[in-house]
């Protein structure tokens, strides 16, 4: 379900789609932001909330 979901996402905007955890951070960490907190939420998401250092 999760590969019909992230399809469903790209067709709507190519950019758009399921991130990696590894990817998001790692770009974050890059533009200057810190990983706060990372939160399970329902459905297998993830509220990710980064800070300017």
């Amino acid at each position: 379900s999760n590969d019909e979901f992230n399809s469903l996402l790209q067709s709507r905007d190519p950019l758009s789609g399921i991130r990696d955890f590894e990817a998001v951070e790692q770009l974050a960490v890059q533009s200057g932001l810190k990983l706060l907190s990372d939160t399970a939420m329902p459905a297998n998401n993830q509220l990710l909330i980064f800070k300017r250092q």
